[in-house]
C-alpha cells in the first residue's frame, strides 16, 4: 500500500483472511478479493487491473488517501491526545 501498489485481499472466511486488511481494501475500495491457493483467482484479479485502467486508477487514487488518512504523522495525534486523557484522568496529567 505504501507504495501505490493494489492491495488483494482474501474473502472473508476464507483461510487466509486478514480481518483488518480485508476491512481497510474494503473501506477505501482499494482491493481485489483474491484466493491466494488459486493462481487463477490471483491471475484474473491482475487481468482485471490490466484491462480496466479506470479501476487501476480508482485503486490508485484510493490508496493515496488511504495512506494519507493511516500514515502514522497522523495518528500520533490521535494516541497522545488519548493517553493524555487517561492520565489525566488518573491525575498523572
Amino acid at each position: 500500500m505504501l507504495q501505490g501498489v493494489d492491495v488483494s485481499t482474501s474473502p472473508k472466511h476464507h483461510s487466509a483472511d486478514l480481518p483488518w486488511s480485508r476491512r481497510i481494501a474494503e473501506k477505501y475500495e482499494m482491493g481485489i478479493p483474491i484466493d491466494p491457493q488459486i493462481p487463477r483467482s490471483i491471475g484474473d484479479a491482475v487481468g482485471n487491473l490490466l484491462n480496466d485502467p479506470s479501476l487501476l486508477t480508482r485503486h490508485k487514487r484510493n490508496l493515496r488517501v488511504a495512506r494519507d488518512e493511516l500514515s502514522w504523522e497522523r495518528e500520533e495525534t490521535v494516541v497522545r491526545n488519548i493517553i493524555s486523557g487517561v492520565l489525566s484522568q488518573h491525575g498523572h496529567g
